[in-house]
């Protein structure tokens, strides 16, 4: 977030103006590095963190997540 103050050039932008569809994904607390924010001003559309999951196993400190 420190580097991060306004909207910023990215691979997101470019894929948003051709019609796709951006979301970012981290299983782990979305304030953590002020990622709520950073994210949000790289220009995607939904970020979704561990408040999002559901069913999740925590083997230690972190999320499991396993895809099917």
């Amino acid at each position: 977030m420190n580097y991060i103050r306004q909207g910023q050039e990215s691979v997101v932008g470019i894929l948003k103006e051709n019609g796709y569809s951006t979301i970012a994904i981290h299983p782990y607390q979305k304030t953590f590095y002020s990622r709520n924010m950073a994210y949000n001003k790289l220009g995607f559309n939904k970020f979704v963190t561990e408040e999002s999951f559901v069913d999740v196993t925590r083997p230690r400190a972190y999320i499991y997540i396993r895809f099917r």
